[in-house]
């Protein structure tokens, strides 16, 4: 009787999962600086090879790749091949 009832369920999610609207894309950042090391206080201190930034936040961190994926239209790119963005009140990111 059980076995019944669960195949029974199957066919009718579906038709459900069908018809959902996918997420919203997350805001794209304002900042994107790739290239570089960013040194994450997790942890393990991993290190990326990026950072997005929206408004005073950091978004996300990862590669150039993914962080590029992110972009969006009005959002600039900063090619860093050597240095190591931080976060300090005497540093300033242009």
């Amino acid at each position: 009787m059980i076995r019944t009832v669960l195949l029974a369920l199957i066919p009718s999610v579906a038709p459900v999962a069908a018809l959902q609207t996918p997420l919203p894309r997350p805001p794209a950042p304002d900042l994107i600086l790739i290239n570089g090391r960013v040194i994450t206080v997790d942890r393990n201190f991993s290190v990326a090879e990026g950072v997005g930034i929206l408004g005073d936040r950091i978004l996300t961190i990862g590669n150039e790749d993914q962080l590029r994926a992110l972009a969006g239209p009005s959002t600039r790119v900063v090619d860093h091949r050597t240095s190591s963005p931080t976060s300090s009140s005497s540093t300033k990111i242009r």
